[in-house]
């Protein structure tokens, strides 16, 4: 399946397929972490093959899910951050963003209370001060990819737009549209 998926994204133009390892598909024994290992780098290298760069989304702490990136890098793995992701572990943003630097390959904007579910952004524990200032410092100019909640029904443009705002006003204020221009 992948060998699909990889072809259909070069051909399409298409840099980063995501692999989720959070929520259903996260790791936690030890005979798990042996075979994602293994998984990650046999679909990298597929990826590698197509010219496109696995994402891994994770909800390892900072520190291992860095050393996974590490071992992984020299087959492309990079990583995928979610803000709600870590909002809702409690994870620090800046601590997180900061370690991984180079290795963040996107950035979803997303926001959650704290061992809860996805909020309209701003409204849940996810701190996009110490996210926006930590993408600035590491100078991050990759895709930022909204992953917000929908909103009241009916409503959903209004939503949207409001939210695309609260995006565009950290962005402009962290200077980070200057940076993506140059890239």
């Amino acid at each position: 399946m992948i060998e699909r998926v990889a072809s259909a994204a070069e051909k399409i133009g298409a840099s980063l397929i995501e692999v989720p390892l959070v929520d259903d598909s996260s790791v936690y024994t030890t005979g798990e972490w042996i075979a994602m290992q293994k998984f990650i780098h046999e679909v990298a290298d597929t990826a590698q093959a197509h010219h496109v760069t696995i994402g891994v989304e994770t909800d390892f702490d900072p520190p291992h899910f860095n050393e996974f990136l590490r071992q992984a890098e020299d087959a492309g793995v990079m990583a995928n951050y979610d803000t709600g992701n870590s909002s809702g572990i409690g994870y620090d943003h800046y601590e997180e963003i900061t370690t991984l630097d180079k290795r963040i390959a996107n950035v979803h904007i997303k926001d959650r209370k704290l061992h809860g579910m996805t909020m309209k952004l701003g409204t849940g524990s996810a701190n996009f001060d110490d996210v926006f200032r930590a993408l600035k410092e590491v100078g991050y100019c990759g895709s930022i990819i909204m992953q917000a909640a929908r909103g009241e029904d009916g409503k959903e443009a209004e939503s949207i737009r409001s939210q695309i705002e609260f995006v565009k006003g950290y962005v402009k204020k962290y200077g980070l549209e200057d940076a993506r221009n140059n890239e």
